[in-house]
């Protein structure tokens, strides 16, 4: 009988970021009462994409939001068993107690999404969870572990040269009578997330309405594609990251010509991205602003924008790795299952195998030497997972004496009652890290 079913992760992994060719280790523990029979035990990494269309009802100003769910990557790696679908009679026999069954799973050299959660109901996230599948006559042939959800980021490479942009460009509103040239040099175009990049510009009002100020501004645009009421509708969602105030101050009067420098350090939370539901850019915006005979309550603006290519490193030799959007079929996940992460007890003789290489029986001759684990003085061999020390140190249950023949005479037999009490099955507790109750 199935009385424990856990995933385990070392110390510290809910917040690392795993890259392309990223390595994640952990163990599945499994505790048994009795020998069960398991068809295998794999190890699922689900990715999950939200996207949130806000419309306004015609002639009202009611919003409706509709949220998407779409989940792009479904992926699962055998930790243990079988992956064909064997008779049940050639299904491993796990015996009582506890095991341990370690994995390294390394990511393809595919960048996927960043994992986000965004104010407007955006969000991307992946999921890591591990499953038991059992014979289809007990009640819960498939049991899972509590999900855990690990941060995912791409690698963006870019060339380390430095790329200055220049503009000269003419920006005007018709409707309010107002235009100008804007001719300026931007340090970077393509940054890194904490960058600092500069402008240095000089602004010409062409309309005879001097200006007042001029300011810089980070946009963030997030765009979302989704399927209302059988319609493909998309939703722009624009949100101010920064604003940086350019030098001459506010203070200096009002002017036809203004000349000034903008220094821009870029924050560390920039996530590009482009999936088929969402796309993430980023853009600097340079607001003009004119000053009028009624103060600041009659400021008219203008506005002049330049996108910005976000990368996460600048290499002489870049190789960014290429989106799973072009990789076609769905990425394969490799997986090493570590045996020197499995402790073995004398009292339990039970080593796991990995499929296509027989049965899981004992065979002395096939233990590997394990090294013993460095003491980091906390309790936690190697430091490597939390649980593992206690699990590990779990003594074997003691042996008892042979039972005695019992010569008491049996007693009378009880008078039937009225109302028998109704046989059936007993609902046990709820389990730690399962669903439903294990039978």
């Amino acid at each position: 009988m199935l009385e424990h079913f856990e995933l385990i992760l070392p110390a510290g992994v809910l917040a690392q970021t795993f890259h392309p060719q990223g390595q994640l280790s952990g163990q599945v523990s499994l505790t048994v009462s009795k020998p069960l029979k398991v068809q295998r035990i794999r190890l699922q990494l689900e990715a999950e994409e939200t996207v949130a269309i806000r419309e306004t009802r015609r002639g009202t100003p009611i919003t409706l939001t509709t949220k998407e769910k779409q989940a792009f990557l479904l992926c699962g790696v055998l930790v243990f068993g079988s992956q064909e679908d064997l008779p049940s009679k050639q299904w491993e026999t796990v015996p009582p107690g506890t095991h341990q069954f370690g994995f390294t799973l390394r990511f393809p050299a595919v960048n996927f999404p960043p994992s986000l959660n965004k104010p407007n109901g955006c969000r991307i996230s992946y999921t890591l969870r591990a499953t038991l599948e059992r014979p289809q006559k007990l009640q819960n042939a498939l049991v899972f572990t509590d999900p855990v959800e690990v941060r995912v980021a791409p690698r963006y490479e870019a060339p380390s040269l430095q790329q200055h942009s220049v503009q000269s460009e003419t920006v005007e509103d018709p409707a309010a009578a107002l235009s100008a040239r804007f001719t300026g040099t931007i340090s970077l175009t393509t940054v890194c997330p904490g960058e600092i990049s500069s402008a240095a510009f000089q602004v010409d009002s062409l309309c005879e309405v001097p200006m007042q100020t001029i300011q810089c501004e980070l946009l963030e645009q997030v765009e979302c594609f989704a399927t209302v009421r059988g319609q493909t509708r998309t939703s722009m969602h624009e949100t101010v990251l920064r604003t940086y105030e350019a030098d001459p101050s506010i203070a200096d009067p009002p002017a036809l010509t203004r000349r000034g420098h903008i220094h821009i350090p870029l924050p560390y939370e920039l996530t590009p991205l482009s999936t088929r539901q969402m796309a993430i850019r980023y853009l600097l915006q340079f607001v003009i602003k004119f000053s009028t005979a009624r103060g600041p309550a009659g400021i008219r603006k203008l506005y002049l924008t330049v996108p910005l290519t976000v990368v996460h490193r600048k290499t002489p030799q870049p190789a960014s790795f290429p989106s799973y959007l072009e990789a076609g079929a769905v990425p394969e996940f490799e997986m090493d299952l570590l045996p020197e992460f499995r402790p073995w007890d004398p009292n339990n003789p039970f080593w796991p195998k990995p499929a296509g290489q027989g049965s899981s029986s004992f065979d002395p001759s096939q233990i590997p030497d394990v090294p013993t684990p460095p003491d980091t003085g906390r309790g936690n061999p190697g430091g490597l997972f939390k649980k593992w020390a206690s699990m590990a140190s779990i003594p074997a249950p003691p042996k008892l004496p042979p039972r005695k023949p019992d010569n008491t005479p049996p007693l009378p037999p009880r008078a039937t009652t009225t109302n028998p009490v109704p046989t059936g099955s007993l609902r046990l507790p709820r389990f730690f890290g399962l669903g439903t109750s294990p039978r």
